[in-house]
């Protein structure tokens, strides 16, 4: 099982909510590499088309992946076990975020935009 480590106080329920518990011991070394490049690539798109955005890590031990996951002004890390289906942890990140609305309900406005630009009105 994964690890969630938060930063947000216990007043404020986090999106991220406490979607795993740590389990204990962790054989095994992690390696990103081991992970399907499209599942990556889907991953920070999704992140990203969200408002957030996503670090890619490792435990100090080098023992377990870690990811940084930011969306809303808000952050988690989460960790997985080289023994751990990466592929299907990192999927279930993906479905998260694909259920997620745009943080801050941007709307898909940049930075300094107050409204997107006016649909010219059919007199």
């Amino acid at each position: 099982m994964s690890t969630r480590k938060g930063t947000n106080s216990d007043q404020h329920k986090s999106v991220f909510g406490n979607r795993r518990k740590a389990d204990g011991g962790n054989p095994g070394i992690a390696d990103w590499t081991n992970a399907t490049p499209g599942l990556l690539e889907l991953l920070i798109a999704t992140v990203g088309s969200r408002g957030g955005a996503v670090r890619f890590g490792y435990t100090r031990d080098g023992g377990a992946y870690n990811l940084g996951l930011y969306y809303g002004g808000e952050s988690t890390s989460e960790y997985c076990r080289p023994s751990e289906d990466l592929d299907a942890w990192l999927q279930e990140w993906v479905e998260f975020f694909e259920n997620l609305p745009m943080a801050g309900g941007t709307n898909g406005l940049r930075k300094g935009e107050e409204k997107a630009p006016a649909v010219p009105q059919q007199p």
